[in-house]
């Protein structure tokens, strides 16, 4: 085995902290062998694997990495020549990506017993006692759990200011998130550890699968020669349990070696675990500071002038021996009164989620340690009474049925949800039925009928702000409506919503299982298209409500019905890294088929191409039966996804954007912008033409999607013709004009 201590001491270029990393997982179980019984140790490996964002982060610090596979049967002991190897090594991570019966004893007891390097891991289907696997905790895990914000379990032990040290804090909890919704999330431990543990951090959430309030173990700390699994093994040395990265998927098409181990801490979790590996690279000793320097204060924010009904919020940077104590007050100038939750780490945040002018006040923080204390410099917070009333910002409508107004600012339900607070002008005689304020609370649904026209005007009167502002005056605002349809396609749970957010950009929200064998499901928003067609779309976001599958969909499609099994062709793109992000295809020939993926379509593979989400552009080309689907990261240059597929659909079919969850009862909701379906421009004709002083000038009947290029030559049989300029066309009369000798030439091309 020395040819595997040698690769550790290879894999990378050293540096002042530099460590050689054993990265363990089954993350080569690429040729399918029977429970990845096997061992070997290689390079770190690139970006195909899933758990590579840790691999990165490490390397990115400085650290040298690679790779172990254990052999998966709990009897498929580790050879001495293996343990050697792990041991050669400053430590050794247990990845998420692997099986738990390599953990089970009697293996599980040579991870406990002969590895003496320090050694943190990361999936509590490992640490927990049932099967004899490594017994760190007395009980079960919680699977589906979001644990975002941490709470420090003692702030007195020993690593743990280290471990806070590099992160904002509100008190005793993280003052951002820990992690990123992802998949089935980070799945932690409940269970009290055994008796001698140091616990640095535990975190309280609302379980998904009861929605019970519930407090689990996060970041752990194990001295050697802690005993574990009820008495049955001593540490050999010393061991982390650190909470982190997505979860394995228990069904299709979420398995361990391609899902798990997904890496999706927030910065502040990054921080976080950067910070535990040298923890633990110290085994459990923080690095020595100086036990006699006094607190300072290294920076702090300035005064703050805020409108009431808004947010304020101050920080602090301080430096100074541990154990420390940062407490904000607030006074009137004279006399200072401490705040609730002081926190003992270096960053500090006080934050004031909705001020009244009540809180026009003065505050300041006072640090303190063994060696001395110092108070910080006196911030004004000043709240300006907000006496203006909300402002309507915008009308749309996506299918003319209803359409939602938009607010500068929170209102009052009351009289927003009163319909006759809402008088539309418009062609077609459209009236409120019903007035809903959305979850937001800055805007209002309106229902109207009948549907309304392209254009509209909407006068808005008694409409409330939280602070009795109310608009007394009507004010008119201009509507848009988009002219679209919308439907769930299959049974999708739940159907969620649709809504425009302004002349060109909508949001769809759905949730939906996929695209499966031979159905999907999707919430679509759509037009009618009869013929050939050139549809494109611009995908902005793609978030999820309570998590985020890696694999949900921005979709755009084209299909006969909306019946889930119709035919169909689809381009799409997952969710930005921690998602797959990645462009991919699918179609369905005929009633009730198959469906077809192209080979891309796949996350972790070699031809996969990534997504580029806010600037994701889809396309479908239709020309008789022959469809051809393509990704853009500009709108301009594309790369075709699947080749022209034959499909049947007959007219007209179905041509929209859609968002699939990938998960029931949970909510995907995607952004889309610059939906156009451009059905070939006619020939283009110059009118109006003038020559005037040496500048001529002509104008054009423009349709809207279509692109107008206005070319000229001054020599009818000179080869080529020069752009003068490009058009945009949305359906009116353009007017271009060109400084030029009095003979030129000029014509108009489209697409």
């Amino acid at each position: 085995m020395a040819a595997c201590a040698a690769l550790a001491l290879a894999a990378g270029s050293f540096s002042a902290n530099a460590a050689n990393i054993v990265w363990v997982g089954d993350y080569n179980d690429m040729a399918g062998a029977a429970n990845n019984d096997f061992s070997a140790f290689t390079p770190a490996g690139d970006n195909t694997i899933t758990d590579f964002g840790f691999i990165r982060m490490l390397e990115a610090a400085g650290h040298n990495v690679i790779r172990y596979n254990s052999p998966g049967s709990q009897n498929s002991l580790m050879t001495q020549a293996d343990l050697d190897a792990l041991n050669t090594n400053d430590l050794v991570i247990l990845g998420r990506a692997g099986n738990s019966p390599a953990f089970q004893a009697p293996k599980g007891l040579q991870w406990n017993t002969n590895i003496v390097k320090p050694l943190m891991c990361m999936s509590p289907y490992f640490v927990r006692p049932s099967g004899g696997r490594l017994g760190w905790f007395t009980g079960a895990t919680l699977p589906d759990t979001t644990p975002t914000v941490l709470t420090v379990g003692d702030p007195s032990a020993v690593g743990t200011d280290y471990l806070f040290g590099g992160v904002v804090m509100n008190g005793l909890k993280t003052a951002f998130n820990y992690d990123e919704m992802l998949d089935r999330n980070t799945s932690v431990i409940v269970e009290a550890p055994e008796a001698g543990a140091i616990v640095h951090a535990t975190a309280t959430f609302p379980a998904e699968n009861n929605g019970a309030e519930t407090t689990a173990y996060v970041i752990v700390g194990f001295p050697a020669g802690t005993v574990v699994a009820a008495g049955r093994d001593i540490l050999a040395g010393y061991r982390m349990w650190f909470g982190g990265g997505s979860r394995e998927g228990a069904t299709y098409p979420q398995p361990v070696n391609s899902f798990a181990g997904r890496e999706n801490l927030t910065p502040t979790g990054e921080d976080i675990f950067l910070r535990a590996v040298e923890l633990a690279l110290n085994n459990g000793v923080p690095p020595a500071t100086d036990p006699s320097t006094p607190p300072s204060i290294v920076s702090l924010s300035g005064d703050l002038t805020v409108v009431e009904g808004r947010s304020a919020e101050f920080s602090i940077v301080v430096s100074g021996a541990a154990p420390r104590t940062i407490q904000w007050q607030r006074g009137d100038g004279i006399t200072f009164t401490d705040l609730p939750d002081s926190t003992p780490f270096l960053k500090s945040r006080l934050s004031l989620p909705s001020v009244t002018t009540d809180d026009s006040a003065q505050f300041r923080a006072v640090v303190s340690n063994p060696n001395g204390t110092v108070t910080s410099d006196v911030i004004t917070l000043t709240v300006t009474p907000d006496s203006a009333p909300p402002v309507p910002l915008a009308a749309t409508s996506l299918d003319g049925t209803t359409v939602t107004i938009y607010f500068d600012e929170e209102i009052d339900p009351g009289a927003a949800e009163f319909q006759f607070s809402y008088d539309i002008i418009s062609t077609s005689g459209s009236a409120v039925i019903v007035a809903a304020v959305r979850a937001d609370r800055r805007s209002v649904e309106l229902t109207v009928a009948p549907p309304l026209p392209a254009t509209y005007t909407i006068n808005i009167t008694e409409i409330t702000d939280l602070y009795f502002n109310s608009i007394t005056t009507p004010v008119g605002v201009a509507g848009f409506n988009l002219g679209l349809s919308s439907a769930d396609i299959g049974a999708l749970n739940p159907t969620a919503g649709i809504a425009a957010l302004d002349s060109n950009t909508f949001e769809v929200s759905g949730g939906g299982l996929d695209f499966q064998a031979v159905t999907e499901q999707m919430r679509l928003v759509y037009k009618s298209v009869s013929g050939d067609f050139d549809a494109r779309v611009r995908v902005l976001s793609l978030i999820g409500t309570n998590r985020l599958e890696s694999v949900a969909k921005a979709i755009l499609n084209a299909r006969s019905n909306d019946t889930g099994d119709s035919p169909s062709i689809s381009a799409f793109v997952t969710p930005p890294y921690p998602g797959n992000n990645t462009f991919g295809s699918v179609a369905r020939d005929t009633t009730g088929g198959l469906t077809l993926s192209n080979a891309v379509a796949s996350a972790n593979v070699v031809n996969a191409i990534p997504g580029t989400i806010p600037n994701s552009w889809l396309r479908i080309v239709r020309s008789g039966d022959s469809f051809t689907t393509y990704s853009s990261a500009d709108g301009s240059t594309w790369t075709q996804l699947m080749a022209a597929t034959t499909i049947a659909m007959g007219n007209p079919v179905l041509v929209g954007a859609g968002v699939n969850s990938h998960r029931n009862g949970q909510v995907a909701t995607a952004t889309f912008s610059d939906f156009t379906v451009n059905q070939g421009a006619g020939a283009p004709t110059l009118v109006n033409s003038a020559y005037v002083a040496g500048t001529f000038s002509a104008s054009i009947q423009t349709q809207n999607g279509v692109s107008y290029r206005v070319q000229f030559k001054d020599d009818l049989n000179a080869v080529g013709w020069t752009d003068l300029t490009t058009i945009a066309g949305d359906g009116t009369v353009k007017s271009f004009s060109d400084t030029a000798g009095a003979n030129r030439f000029y014509q108009i091309v489209t697409p």
